[in-house]
């Protein structure tokens, strides 16, 4: 096999990558048995995407960092394979010698999914803190998400500016409202300029820093927010309606806006929150909700929204999920509602995608019947949407 290699790399690389989209580990490790000249192609893949978080109860067996460190000491080159690095910190953790001194030699990490279970930003050691900041500060990082830290130091942001996709769950900012500039880092450094920002429970304090938290000699943003096209929120209590308001305001280039809601009345006002350019950007909007009761409107009023927004907008496409944990859902005109509002004359003229889905929960013969009736809807509720040629409708039911 090793003379073919010279005549068709491009054969032997879509080969391995091909392997490795299938998501089969074992045959690409066969694979870099086979033959010695195909281990750096198979490496490249192996290596790619590594976590460190410990097994649950494997308290008393060497830890993945350490695993890890024996391969890197034995081939330096593959810490600059890793592109991705998932880390759930433990307890434990925080007494690894070999840990810090690990991450310290990550220098390609693209995306660090990085969470805790130690409280505290400042719980953790301080080596360990040192490393951690290293790859968050890492001119490669372009994709963080991170939860359950506490006063995490919004500060930490400042030198990050290829950081592109933000995620935060849990999370709340050391509140520092006016950050001086680290003595090592350039005065003319940009503002952080993200693409992507997504919020999750228990994150309104949090990123009620992220939008005030300025450096104290330019008084610029530490995150600049304005060039935000994908934003994604909660919009549950008060605290996070107002919030996403402030969120959706600082973001006037939006073209795509995911929303979770278990909370009736929580859509109310939403086409008034966007910046009057958010009109002429956003082409996707994706709502998740968590309809409980058989008296409320399952979709929380969101066609009255979108009929405020019905004629001026270049919305492409609108995702709709419907979760019924108790299967007390209506199946009646409030559907119908949304066939109307999506076709009347004029409406969502480039409206081309819609995507209705609706996840119950048997539990007895009643919610089987809902659940039979559900099926119904697309018919009986979407006539016109049903038979449009120039939209993609499709209406779908499923069972947790």
């Amino acid at each position: 096999m090793s003379s073919l290699i010279p005549r068709t790399p491009a054969i032997i690389d879509a080969i391995i990558n091909a392997v490795y989209e299938q998501g089969s580990v074992a045959d690409l490790r066969s694979i870099s048995l086979t033959c010695s000249q195909l281990l750096p192609k198979c490496r490249k893949h192996l290596f790619a995407c590594v976590s460190l978080t410990r097994p649950f109860g494997a308290e008393d067996v060497p830890s993945p960092a350490t695993h890890l460190s024996v391969i890197l000491d034995a081939n330096p080159g593959i810490g600059h394979l890793i592109r991705e690095l998932r880390f759930a910190i433990q307890l434990l953790d925080l007494h690894d010698v070999a840990l810090p001194k690990l991450l310290l030699r990550l220098h390609q990490v693209q995306t660090l999914r990085l969470s805790t279970a130690c409280g505290s930003w400042f719980d953790h050691t301080a080596k360990l803190r040192v490393s951690l900041t290293h790859l968050i500060q890492s001119p490669s990082l372009a994709l963080l998400e991170i939860s359950s830290f506490r006063n995490f130091p919004v500060s930490l942001f400042i030198p990050c500016t290829n950081l592109r996709h933000l995620d935060i769950f849990r999370l709340t900012f050391k509140d520092e409202s006016s950050v001086e500039m680290p003595l090592d880092i350039p005065k003319l450094y940009p503002p952080t300029r993200l693409r992507s920002l997504r919020c999750s429970a228990h994150c309104t304090a949090g990123v009620s820093v992220l939008l005030r938290a300025r450096r104290s000699e330019t008084r610029l943003p530490i995150i600049d927010l304005s060039g935000v096209r994908c934003l994604g929120v909660r919009m549950q209590s008060e605290e996070e309606i107002c919030t996403t308001r402030a969120l959706i305001q600082a973001t006037p280039h939006l073209q795509s806006l995911e929303t979770f809601v278990a909370a009736p009345g929580s859509l109310d006002g939403l086409a008034t929150m966007f910046h009057k350019t958010s009109f002429t950007t956003l082409t996707r909007l994706t709502f998740d909700l968590v309809s409980e009761y058989w008296y409320q409107d399952p979709l929380f009023g969101l066609c009255n929204e979108l009929e405020i927004l019905a004629e001026d907008n270049v919305l492409e496409e609108l995702r709709i999920n419907v979760f019924s944990p108790r299967t007390v859902i209506r199946t009646g005109e409030d559907w119908g509602l949304l066939d109307i509002v999506l076709s009347s004359p004029g409406a969502f003229r480039a409206l081309r995608k819609v995507r209705v889905g609706i996840r119950v929960m048997l539990f007895n013969r009643l919610s089987v019947e809902i659940f039979e009736e559900l099926k119904s809807v697309p018919t009986e509720q979407f006539p016109s949407l049903s038979t449009n040629s120039l939209i993609d409708f499709k209406f779908w039911v499923g069972v947790d």
